[in-house]
């Protein structure tokens, strides 16, 4: 069934906005970063901070980050990036989605709690200056709208290239001889989730068991939300991994665990990957200790595996019935009888 041309005109001129506005969100983030890198310590309570070799190749990194947002929203809009191949945009938004997800998911949290804007999810601390309240607001609000923009462009770049994969129910999703290799994946995914799933929700209840030095000396409300959707998007994940593996239930919609494994498998990768970069990089005073104790760094190694584990039970299971809806064509076979 094709789209009226009034409707199609309304999904561009939408496409075109939501583009718009992720490109301007990324910019204040790009500006904040490249002036930290030149010296700058606009919005640090701690300038010593800053000029640490760990947070300048934390603050080069998220530079990187940023860019590739900006190409991945104009991938997502332009004509030429339906020519891409399906890796290049679906790779970067799944780490995407699965980092803003998250944000989005925690900011209504900290907001019925204590409000966000009290540090940003990524620098120091910012619990005295104006100004570092100031690069807290501007960071998570920058990084909302960068959620709220660029999954829906991602949802509608999904629906025209590949929305015929993802309609039906669970029950229709090929029964091929991967499918055990799919279920022990899946079931590896649930266990495993259970040590992140425990981290997250005791650092959400304000434990400091394992916890980083620097929540630990100055706890605040958005890390505790960011905790609680942590917890979710586990759960989130480690059930869809089941579901879509063992096709259950199978008369529910197709895309409801497609939707909930892909959110949830790409927070537990995306997290888990950017949290245990961060606790690898050695502080410039050893003395003062490890940046992360060994317990969250083993929690954020497993987070990331489980996430990566479910992203292909996933991809198994899409794969087989994009070759099922979709078979290869064979060689023409000789005609009955002929020599």
């Amino acid at each position: 069934m094709t789209e009226s041309p009034l409707v199609s005109r309304r999904v561009a001129t939408a496409r075109k906005a939501l583009c718009g506005i992720a490109v301007a969100a990324c910019l204040p983030y790009l500006v904040l970063k490249l002036a930290w890198l030149s010296g700058s310590t606009f919005g640090i309570d701690n300038p010593g901070s800053s000029e640490a070799a760990g947070m300048r190749a934390l603050n080069a990194l998220t530079i990187v980050m940023e860019a590739v947002a900006v190409a991945a929203a104009l991938a997502l809009t332009r004509p030429w990036g339906k020519r891409l191949p399906a890796w290049l945009p679906t790779l970067p938004m799944w780490i995407a989605t699965g980092l803003l997800g998250t944000v989005l998911a925690a900011v209504p949290i900290s907001l019925l709690t204590a409000g966000s804007g009290d540090h940003t999810s990524d620098g120091p601390a910012t619990r005295t200056s104006p100004a570092a309240a100031f690069v807290g607001i501007a960071v998570n609000g920058g990084l909302t709208v960068q959620g709220l923009t660029l999954i829906p462009l991602f949802a509608l770049y999904v629906r025209e290239r590949w929305g015929h994969l993802l309609r039906g129910r669970i029950a229709d999703l090929a029964d091929s001889p991967t499918r055990p290799v799919q279920q022990l994946a899946a079931v590896a995914a649930a266990l495993l989730s259970s040590l992140p799933l425990t981290m997250h929700l005791l650092w959400a209840t304000g434990s400091d068991l394992g916890r980083s030095k620097a929540l630990t000396e100055d706890p605040n409300s958005f890390a505790a939300a960011l905790e609680v959707a942590h917890t979710g998007m586990t759960l989130a994940a480690a059930t869809a991994g089941l579901l879509i593996a063992f096709r259950l239930p199978r008369e529910r919609p197709l895309i409801l665990p497609l939707a909930l494994g892909w959110t949830g498998a790409g927070s537990m990768t995306a997290w888990g990957g950017w949290l245990l970069i961060a606790s690898l990089i050695p502080t410039d005073t050893p003395s003062a200790g490890p940046r992360f104790p060994p317990s969250a760094e083993l929690t954020y190694a497993v987070q990331l595996l489980a996430g990566v584990l479910v992203l292909m039970v996933g991809s198994c299971a899409l794969a087989e019935r994009a070759a099922h809806l979709d078979p290869r064509p064979t060689e023409p076979q000789p005609p009955r009888g002929h020599r």
